[in-house]
């Protein structure tokens, strides 16, 4: 490629956020950068696109010194140097424009969060039905935390072609009927079938969209994506036949085109979505029938326990509320009474010495490198990403 000319300021979407001196940026010609951050990053306040519903956190984000995948950023392109122009056209980030939103997980630590991708459009919470099988608890807890960030979810549930017959379908579409009436959908898919079952419908969901696939590992997050748009061609591997869990396979996050024209956060394993940053007020909203009815609670600051008066308790007496989903909210909120809520996806049957093997094998897979790569190493976001482990 030619050398840059033109090295004035433009703006450009991070596609992959790595090392400081490998951050791809695209700009909105289309054309890939790799930028480095230098110096102490600008950024703007305000509410470019609004606030999310956890208020002024995602504002605070933009402050933030550390390009992460979605942000829209100010750079300005650096002139080629020396006879042999770079693979990409290099660049450097000088502001950092404020988040819509944002998504978070715990950390590998567990003491922090990290923001693994912002300014998403839609979650699809990848669940299974079997291998290993979805619970309404996990899917109530990953709804919370999209709430929380005032991020649009839809529930997809793979591996349909387990289902044995029309009764196995009729008692799954039972089981999982409160989420429509939400106004959650919920897909039907199948990777494995030969008309991709329901992967029209859901391609159609998310078109002209950027969003976020997660769910826990070995549910065929990969597969469902490699079937969605075949040039992704992410990396699978197999459930676990010690745990049933699936093994992660992803190293980071990556923003890759799909089809329609719009754009996909893969994703590491999320086994450490966090909820940690959340307050008893953002669970109470998090669900939104509990919160539909909370007003008529005597007390404005009711939390749906022992009250009296409380609405959202009368609401669940009348059945006018799913009593699993009522059980969900009181579980989180044991939790955060006990100081820490769980990972979003926190299986209760899950020793803690298994959970920290497993936080300090990702931390040693999740390493940055040290040193900056050189020009002719593959960095093509749009080449294989990886993904976190999944079995189909």
């Amino acid at each position: 490629m030619q050398g840059v000319q033109d090295t004035g300021s433009r703006e450009g979407t991070v596609i992959k956020a790595g090392a400081v001196h490998h951050i791809l940026v695209r700009d909105e010609d289309g054309v890939v950068y790799r930028c480095k951050t230098r110096g102490k990053l600008r950024s703007r306040r305000g509410g470019r696109g609004g606030r999310s519903m956890s208020g002024q956190r995602a504002n605070d984000a933009a402050d933030r010194t550390s390009p992460v995948v979605g942000d829209v950023v100010r750079f300005h392109a650096e002139p080629s140097r020396g006879p042999i122009a770079p693979k990409r056209p290099r660049g450097v980030i000088d502001e950092i424009t404020p988040r819509r939103n944002q998504l978070v997980r715990r950390s590998v630590t567990g003491r922090t969060t990290d923001v693994v991708a912002v300014n998403v459009d839609v979650v699809v919470i990848v669940v299974a039905i079997a291998d290993p099988p979805y619970k309404k608890g996990l899917i109530d807890r990953y709804l919370v935390a999209c709430e929380t960030e005032g991020l649009e979810a839809i529930i997809c549930v793979n591996k349909a072609d387990l289902l044995r017959d029309d009764e196995d379908r009729e008692a799954l579409a039972a089981d999982l009927e409160i989420y429509p009436t939400l106004e959650y959908p919920v897909v039907l898919t199948s990777a494995e079938t030969e008309d991709g079952e329901g992967l029209d419908h859901l391609r159609s969901l998310i078109a002209e969209r950027v969003s976020v696939f997660t769910g826990p590992s070995g549910v065929g997050k990969s597969s469902l994506l490699n079937a969605l748009e075949p040039d992704l061609a992410l990396a699978t591997a197999d459930v676990s036949h010690r745990t049933g869990k699936g093994r992660h396979t992803t190293t980071g996050a990556v923003l890759v085109p799909i089809g329609d024209g719009g754009y996909v956060v893969d994703t590491p394993g999320l086994r450490s979505f966090g909820l940690d940053h959340v307050d008893a007020r953002e669970v109470r909203t998090g669900f939104r029938d509990l919160a539909a009815v909370a007003d008529g609670c005597r007390f404005s600051d009711c939390r749906h326990l022992s009250e009296p008066d409380c609405a959202v308790k009368a609401a669940v007496d009348a059945e006018e509320i799913d009593a699993e989903r009522y059980d969900s909210y009181i579980r989180l909120l044991e939790s955060l009474d006990e100081g820490s809520l769980p990972p979003v996806d926190a299986d209760p049957e899950d020793a803690p010495g298994e959970m920290l093997e497993l936080a300090e094998l990702e931390a040693e897979l999740r390493a940055p490198p040290a040193r900056e790569p050189a020009d002719d190493e593959d960095d093509d976001p749009d080449g294989p990403a990886g993904d976190d482990g999944e079995g189909r």
